[in-house]
């Protein structure tokens, strides 16, 4: 059998008798206990799957080279500084990027770029593919965006309309231009405590709006707080006893928000960093408020929850994500011997640790030498984790790097031996956001040095992800919520008739609801998500 094991470790081939003799084996011995099954299995699963498709379809970690040509792209605006610290999927295959943009010295502004499919500016954007636009203030920042499900962007983030910073929400139009019917110019400033910071933002079912981050409320006093918003802007007086918004101490000491969660339940996650006790090291912290804005008792305790990753070692929580069955994923960097390593945590629903990933509830990737940051995570839809951010490169500067966890916590080996690393600019790029787009891509966002000094620039890289990660197929084909025999069934039977190419479409006329109306929608759609292998 070990001979076997050596084979998949090396990535060896293997002979067709051998493939035999071991699928053989391991039937005969599915119902023994044998601690090196699961290692096997998974590894023979996917190199039959490698085997299958390696000479068709790149590597998960390969730079996706139908974007921007070569996979990856500094967006110039001729502004100074240009900084990504949200992303979001946008129907067509279309990319919502969000940060901020300096025109000058201590002068920054809220931008908002859309990227077409292959990586070019969308025009059809504020005429150029860029929103650029104060909000109140000179030092508004936009760390958070989301998209309606009507194409409106909604962005959130910090500005100064009294010298210290505050909430701040924009609402776009799919164009581009400021929508008028948020609070009456498309952009509004809220004082939740004192000195405010947003690390989230989510859209409800119903169109109402949450905001969460930290807000200090006196020197050294920093808490976790959200705001509710209806869906004109105006503060949601049906949250926290009218007010519409929370302010709310963890542990009695520093707390820093990182995150948002909304649960389908409108019940609200928020999670960061903090210490459960004066004496504690840094933790992951989490907490849960029912729909009302007030704790949910039946999370952890009293609704709060601190999670020692990594035992009497610094952590720091930069990322959650919500898996469809409740559980909630956790992501940020423990320290190792002085070097930061990403790390990651799983919770039941109920806020205890879930022991079916790693074991524990807690994985660190170890297999870095120097130090790794993940800033933001995502949960694929086969259940995979990926964990997003940069990584030094040993030389002072950093990289865009990534890693990916198996659904049991396990590091996903298909990525490689180590996590993927990708330079962009001349030196610092850090990536801020992570996402997995609807066929299967893998997309890094954030900021990326110009050239030698501090000018920075919106840059983001998309990678391959696949293949055939995600088991999601459907027969709705086109995306649009309806079955056809005229547009789903008829490229069904064709593909079942043997077709492979574009000739698949011939004749088919797609609904305005289509989401995937175009050969490289449906290609991808078909390749990566039902694992019927199409011509490129």
């Amino acid at each position: 059998m070990n001979q076997y094991i050596r084979h998949l470790k090396s990535q060896t081939p293997i002979s067709i008798e051998q493939t035999s003799k071991l699928t053989t084996f391991l039937i005969s011995n599915k119902n023994r206990r044998l601690p090196w099954k699961k290692q096997v299995i998974r590894g023979y699963v996917g190199m039959m799957a490698s085997l299958v498709t390696t000479s068709l379809w790149a590597a998960p970690s390969f730079l996706d080279t139908t974007f921007s040509g070569d996979g990856k792209r500094a967006i110039i605006t001729g502004l100074d500084t240009s900084v990504v610290s949200a992303a979001a999927n946008y129907a067509g295959g279309k990319l919502v990027l969000a940060g901020r943009c300096q025109a000058n010295a201590g002068d920054n502004d809220f931008c908002v770029w859309r990227l077409n499919r292959d990586g070019s500016s969308d025009a059809t954007f504020s005429g150029n593919g860029s929103a650029i636009f104060n909000v109140s203030g000179v030092s508004d920042s936009a760390s958070a965006v989301a998209v309606q499900q009507d194409g409106r962007i909604v962005v959130a983030g910090v500005c100064t309309p009294s010298g210290q910073r505050d909430f701040c929400v924009a609402r776009l139009l799919p164009d581009g231009n400021l929508d008028n019917s948020f609070d009456g110019n498309g952009r509004l400033s809220t004082e939740v405590g004192g000195d405010d910071e947003v690390a989230g933002l989510a859209i409800r079912g119903d169109g109402k709006i949450v905001v969460a981050g930290t807000c200090q409320q006196g020197a050294g006093d920093r808490d976790f707080c959200v705001a509710r918003y209806e869906t004109n802007g105006a503060l949601d007086t049906t949250f926290f006893v009218g007010q519409g918004k929370r302010v709310f101490d963890l542990f009695g000491q520093q707390d820093n928000a990182s995150a948002l969660l909304v649960q389908p339940n409108n019940g609200i996650i928020i999670a960061g960093t903090c210490k459960p006790s004066a004496s504690a090291n840094n933790q992951f912290c989490v907490a849960r408020l029912y729909a009302s804005g007030q704790l949910d008792d039946t999370f952890g305790t009293l609704g709060k929850r601190a999670v020692d990753v990594l035992a009497n070692n610094v952590q720091s929580l930069t990322a959650a994500a919500l898996q469809p069955d409740g559980k909630i994923v956790l992501a940020g960097s423990c320290t190792v011997n002085s070097i930061r390593l990403m790390c990651a945590a799983r919770l039941n629903a109920d806020g205890s640790d879930d022991l079916t990933f790693a074991s524990t509830g807690k994985a660190v990737l170890l297999n870095y030498a120097n130090d790794s940051y993940a800033v933001s995570v995502s949960v694929q839809p086969d259940g995979k984790i990926l964990l997003g951010g940069y990584c030094a490169s040993g030389n002072g500067d950093f990289d865009f790097c990534w890693d990916r966890l198996h659904p049991d916590g396990y590091r996903d080996d298909s990525v490689g031996a180590t996590r993927v690393v990708t330079q962009i600019g001349t030196s610092a790029d850090t990536a801020s956001a992570a996402l997995t787009t609807p066929d299967g891509r893998i997309v890094l966002a954030g900021s990326c040095r110009r050239t030698s000094g501090l000018i920075s620039d919106a840059c983001v890289a998309r990678y391959e992800g696949g293949p055939f990660g995600y088991a999601n197929c459907k027969l709705d084909i086109d995306g649009d919520g309806v079955i056809l025999s005229t547009i789903d069934s008829l490229i069904a039977s064709r593909i079942a008739a043997g077709m492979r190419t574009s000739a698949i479409l011939n004749g088919i006329n797609f609904p305005a609801a289509a989401t995937r109306n175009s050969w490289a929608e449906i290609r991808d759609y078909l390749t990566y998500q039902c694992g019927v292998p199409m011509v490129p």
